[in-house]
Order: structure tokens, then sequence, then C-alpha cells
């Protein structure tokens, strides 16, 4: 499943992002899909939970907003716990998790 090695990008993404921010803990994780993506909002949930354990990222609810206007996935913000600047963490220009190229999950398909 794709969407394993999705959850583990994401994951990376939002653990650098909140040590730059000086937070100790992610309570929220905030991504955008196209719906051309083909990512399994269950099957990604699932993998996020199981990459998650143990990290800073443990138990942060993976809110994802499906939209027509993209044709991959990408990070919008994050939400942390002890965030001096208030909460939310806005994701850098270009965060975008990988994505299959096709409709059937895989390159090419």
């Amino acid at each position: 499943m794709h969407e394993a090695g999705i959850a583990d990008r994401i994951l990376d993404l939002v653990i650098a992002q909140a040590r730059q921010a000086g937070a100790p803990r992610i309570v929220a994780v905030n991504l955008e899909a196209g719906i051309l993506a083909a990512v399994s909002e269950e099957a990604l949930r699932f993998h996020w939970e199981q990459h998650a354990a143990g990290t800073p990222a443990e138990g942060a609810v993976l809110n994802l907003e499906l939209t027509d206007e993209l044709t991959d996935l990408r990070l919008v913000s994050i939400d942390v716990e002890d965030d001096p600047n208030g909460p939310g963490v806005r994701a850098e220009d270009g965060d975008r998790a990988p994505a299959p190229a096709g409709p059937g999950g895989g390159p090419g398909a």
C-alpha cells in the first residue's frame, strides 16, 4: 500500500516543522488531497496511527480535505501543543507528500 509511504513522509515533514517551532507535541495535521491523488483516506489514517506511535505526533488527528483543485496530496498546516505563537504551524510551500501517478495506485497505473 502506498499510503504507508505517504504516512511516513507526512510524519517526517510534521516532526521537522514542530521541532523548528520548538513544539514538543503535534495535535493535528491538516492535509488537502486532490481526488485524482488516489489516496484511500481509511488506509492513510490506519498507517498514520501506526507510524506516529512513539513520536511527537502520536495521537494527532489527521484532517484530510478532498478537493478537485489538486492532483496530489499537500500538507497545509499542523497544530502543535505549547506553541508560543498560537496554534497552527503553516507548512512551507512545496511540502507535498508523495502520491501515486495513476488512478490505480501505482506509477503508470
